[in-house]
Formats: structure tokens, C-alpha cells, sequence
């Protein structure tokens, strides 16, 4: 019988061999390449919606804390004694603020929020320590005015009363000098002079409605 030849086909293994050494671009790379601008946009979509929902929660703890905080500093104008003392009113505002930051800082849901929100606090505290020191400014001032006011009345009605004459005799004197503890340290020289000067003044229109 007659053999059938057989055939190696050395150099097309070969050939097939050489060509598979060639780099191949993977499936997963071209995808990955594919997909990133979608996934930058993704990722910055995120990072755009978690900035919006820490503000939006630290304008809200910052909301409610301000609302507390007023009534704080509504608590100090109504107050005999720190309506008209600022180191007591500083004191009473900082402690109460220092309350109110922990009570909504520990309500933040992360330590963003938290920061913002105390960030915010804490400069609202400053306004509100500015704004009642300026009121108590005021106060104080009206409460001189209100305590020489009254301190005068009882000069003048003592000097009227008096059957022995010595508050009169003196009541010019007394007038001088309580005018000038008053407002020695409040205004000017010369508006401090004009206000002695016009004691007299004072006097003879009392003893004309007197008489």
C-alpha cells in the first residue's frame, strides 16, 4: 500500500509563533478608557451634592443655634444687674454659647458639618458679645443719667425739708460735686464747665417754683 506523505510545517509554526508575541490592547483596558470621563463626572457630581448637603446641614444647626442665642442675649437686656455690667453680660453670653455649640455640634452627621457649623457659631458670638456690649454702652450711661437725675431730686427736696437750713446753705456745694463725680470722667472740660455754670441757673428757677 502506498504511504501518504507527510508534511511539517515548521516554518508556518514559526511564523504563527512570531506573530503571537505581539502586544494585545486587553478588553479591560479599552473599557476602563472608555468609561473615565463618565467616571470623573460621577465622581465630581458627588463631590458637588456632598458639598451642597454639609452646607445645607451646617446652615441649618447654624439657624437653630442663632435662634437660641437671641434669646440669650434677650435674657441679658432684661437682666437688672447684667444690663448694666459687661464683664457679668460677656461672661453669661461665652457661657451660654459654649453650651449651645456642643448641644448642635454633636448633632452634625460628620466632622465637616461640624466644622462649618462652629466656625459659624463662633463668629456669631463675636457679633453678639459686639452688639450687647454696645447696648449695655447705653444702658450704662442712661443709668447714670437716671441715678443723678434721681441723686438731684432728693438734694433739692432735702434742702426744702430740712428746718435746720444746712441743706440749703449747702446745696449749691453738693450739686457742684455731684455733678462733677458724675461727669468728670464722661465729657469734656469745657462742657463739664458749662453744666457748673448753669447750677445757679437751676437753683433760681427751683426757688422761683417754690415760692
Amino acid at each position: 500500500m502506498p504511504k501518504i506523505p507527510t508534511f511539517q510545517a515548521q516554518g508556518s509554526i514559526e511564523q504563527l509563533a512570531g506573530t503571537t508575541t505581539t502586544p494585545q490592547i486587553g478588553l479591560n483596558q479599552t473599557v476602563a478608557g472608555a468609561l473615565a470621563p463618565v467616571t470623573k463626572m460621577v465622581v465630581d457630581q458627588k463631590i458637588i451634592e456632598t458639598n451642597a448637603q454639609n452646607q445645607a446641614e451646617a446652615l441649618k444647626l447654624e439657624n437653630d443655634f442663632i435662634t437660641d442665642f437671641i434669646k440669650v442675649q434677650e435674657n441679658i437686656n432684661t437682666d437688672e444687674m447684667m444690663s448694666v455690667n459687661k464683664d457679668a453680660a460677656n461672661k453669661y453670653l461665652k457661657d451660654q454659647s459654649n453650651l449651645l455649640i456642643n448641644k448642635y455640634k454633636s448633632l452634625a452627621t460628620n466632622s465637616n458639618v461640624a466644622i462649618k457649623f462652629s466656625n459659624y457659631a463662633l463668629s456669631e458670638t463675636q457679633k453678639g458679645i459686639f452688639r450687647t456690649d454696645n447696648q449695655i454702652s447705653k444702658n450704662i450711661y442712661k443709668d447714670l443719667l437716671n441715678g443723678y437725675d434721681k441723686q438731684k431730686q432728693l438734694l433739692l427736696i432735702t434742702a426744702a425739708t430740712d428746718k435746720s437750713g444746712i441743706a440749703a446753705e449747702t446745696l449749691k456745694t453738693d450739686l457742684e460735686k455731684l455733678t462733677i463725680d458724675t461727669f468728670q470722667s464722661q465729657v469734656s472740660a469745657p462742657e463739664l464747665k458749662i453744666m457748673l455754670d448753669n447750677i445757679p441757673v437751676e437753683l433760681q428757677t427751683y426757688n422761683g417754683l417754690k415760692d
